[in-house]
């Protein structure tokens, strides 16, 4: 592979990766009381 093919692949897994962490932060940082319950009709 190239030395741009390295590059890329490492700047796109570096972003993927910050953008799951920062969704699980936002996730974890909730509090329980707001979470969503499951109110969907029967």
């Amino acid at each position: 592979m190239t030395t741009a093919g390295w590059i890329f692949m490492l700047c796109s897994l570096s972003f993927v990766l910050a953008l799951n962490i920062a969704c699980f932060i936002r996730v974890l940082r909730r509090p329980a009381s707001s979470a969503p319950e499951d109110t969907h009709e029967a």
